[in-house]
């Protein structure tokens, strides 16, 4: 009689917590909206989804690789190779699949734009987890997420149409990394026990809780009124305002319980920061 097969299902779930593809609902909904935006292509916009998705896949396993001493610390369950839930040599295997698929799909894009944006996706990635180790040189390891997250998804997408220049996209993209960026500073409080302890100081570490908010709530507030300079129109600006509102909300709301909301709140969030980017990509379409 033979034996039973394994069962994949635990090995499936142990990749999915390695990718946290939840974490790029997101930059890829932005990539894909702002594809289909410029270049009214439904292939485009979903290859530009995947594409933005691989990327992710690729940057979360090596961070998680990185990060195996701090996330023990930290006691966090959202790594699997913490808790033996995967090893080292299933997560490099993994971390090549997913490179291997990440150049078949860039294929499929603009050239050599999307090739471009690869490379600087994956040396910001390095500088982050690998050697430079900027993750732990407080405000540059935050800038480059906001970079990661919202502005190459919003230039992905402008590639797509071979544009003549890319002053006004870099600008747009610049101001939505603005825009992240007091979101990302509460990814940290999670993780402050671990940081002090391994030496990688975040702004959380750096400057403390109290601070944080403060500056947090500044940089929303900001990015607002920037926003407003960008957005012209005044039907625009009726259904920009109540909607900044209630992203500088979101901002307070998320430091005041430090990182810690229910899921209908953060996909609430999410929903905010898409429709704020949004605004921004169609400013400038």
């Amino acid at each position: 009689m033979s034996e039973p097969l394994p069962n994949p299902l635990p090995l499936a779930r142990a990749l999915a917590k390695l990718s946290r593809p939840q974490n790029i609902v997101y930059s890829g909904a932005l990539a894909a909206l702002s594809s289909y935006l410029f270049t009214e292509s439904f292939p485009v916009s979903v290859s530009s989804y995947f594409f933005i998705f691989l990327l992710y896949a690729v940057s979360a396993t090596y961070n998680n690789l990185k990060d195996i001493r701090t996330d023990t610390i930290n006691h966090r369950t959202d790594n699997p190779l913490i808790n033996k839930g995967l090893s080292r040599g299933q997560a490099q295997i993994f971390l090549a699949a997913a490179v291997l698929f990440l150049i078949c799909t860039q294929l499929l894009l603009s050239q050599p734009s999307s090739l471009l944006i690869a490379c600087l996706y994956m040396l910001l990635l390095y500088l982050y987890s690998g050697r430079p180790n900027f993750k732990s040189q407080s405000w540059l390891g935050v800038i480059i997420l906001a970079v990661c997250y919202g502005g190459l998804p919003i230039i992905l997408g402008y590639a797509q149409s071979d544009p003549s220049t890319y002053t006004k996209i870099l600008i747009g993209s610049a101001l939505n990394s603005l825009v992240l960026l007091p979101i990302l500073l509460a990814k940290d409080y999670k993780d402050v026990k671990g940081d002090r302890a391994t030496g990688i100081r975040t702004p959380l570490v750096t400057h403390g809780p109290k601070t944080i908010r403060v500056v947090a709530l500044t940089i929303s507030l900001l990015a607002s009124l920037c926003l407003w300079q960008v957005i012209g129109g005044i039907a625009h600006l009726l259904i920009y305002t109540p909607l900044a509102a209630l992203y500088v909300v979101y901002t307070y709301y998320l430091h005041a319980r430090k990182g810690n909301i229910q899921p209908i709140y953060a996909k609430a969030g999410t929903i905010i920061l898409l429709l704020m980017s949004l605004s921004i990509v169609w400013s400038i379409h």
